[in-house]
């Protein structure tokens, strides 16, 4: 017969290797038992704080969100349909109430909100290429009472 290759013999080796790595991470002793390792005990510990979460998250009540409105106090958006916009600068979030005709409008952090706002307006305000620019000129307006609510 003739001797191995020098590649059979590196495969050969690669291939032991290959087993006593997997033997390893196997997290098995020779005897056959799993070690007592910390490192076990991590997706224990991940698995019942998923767990517990998920619960919170199935048990919690569903409340209605409030926001406290620029002189008018706290509004609850319960019968609002709320989005958060991305794509303007002035604009951070817009609710409006189709019954009402009621339009909450998040600048800055602070809410204001307008009242007989038609539901054409609001969609137009959503279709706008400028949210900012449509709100200012056609609901804000220059006065700003186009809109407002009074009482």
């Amino acid at each position: 017969m003739f001797a191995p290759s020098v590649e059979d013999q590196v495969s050969r080796r690669r291939n032991k290797a290959l087993v006593w790595r997997k033997f390893q991470c196997s997290g098995r002793r020779a005897s056959g038992r799993f070690p007592k390792s910390k490192h076990l005990r991590y997706p224990v510990r991940a698995m019942v704080r998923i767990a517990t979460l998920l619960l919170h998250l199935f048990t919690a009540g569903v409340d209605a969100e409030t926001v406290d409105v620029r002189d008018r106090g706290p509004v609850d958006l319960g019968t609002f349909e709320c989005r958060d916009i991305t794509r303007s600068s002035i604009l951070q979030r817009v609710c409006y109430d189709r019954a009402q005709r009621h339009l909450i409008v998040a600048i800055k952090g602070a809410y204001d909100q307008y009242c007989d706002l038609p539901a054409e307006t609001y969609d137009a305000l959503l279709g706008a290429p400028s949210m900012g620019g449509f709100f200012n000129r056609h609901i804000r307006g220059e006065s700003g009472a186009a809109f407002a609510c009074r009482n």
